[in-house]
């Protein structure tokens, strides 16, 4: 009887702090962003930001889909915001903020990389190829009203 073991092997020194990125909060961020200076506080940051996006992505994800089912049920053009007018600019700040945390995630990316380490590959996500060419694009959104 054969018995495999296989572990991990790590691309950089180990993270300096033993908390996981989807656990860590808002004031040790700010910590490690005001500090950071070794490989393993910007592995924390890549992918505590990372996961910030896709957290933002799927929000984003949700609200296009509630904003879809209240486009089909339009009759005419009220005079006030509707739900769909408020889905559609939560939709935007979702991907407002998902841009934003990309971008610093892509930041501590270059960081790993100056220094030779090569950052985490992302997890899969939804891709907003498939949203942005959806009927309900923006183009669309303005010509309904």
């Amino acid at each position: 009887m054969l018995i495999v073991v296989v572990l991990p092997v790590a691309s950089g020194p180990a993270p300096a702090s033993a908390q996981e990125p989807e656990h860590i909060s808002r004031a040790d961020v700010k910590r490690l962003i005001a500090q950071a200076n070794k490989p393993g506080d910007f592995q924390i940051l890549a992918t505590f930001f990372h996961l910030q996006e896709d957290t933002y992505r799927a929000k984003a994800q949700n609200v296009m889909d509630d904003y879809a089912a209240c486009v089909r049920h339009f009759l005419m053009a009220p005079k006030f915001p509707t739900r769909a007018d408020q889905d559609f600019r939560l939709f935007d700040y979702y991907s407002a903020k998902a841009d934003a945390q990309a971008r610093l995630a892509a930041h501590y990316d270059d960081l790993l990389l100056a220094r030779g380490i090569k950052p985490r590959p992302k997890a899969p996500t939804v891709s907003m190829h498939d949203l942005q060419n959806s009927p309900l694009s923006r183009t669309t959104f303005s010509q309904l009203h």
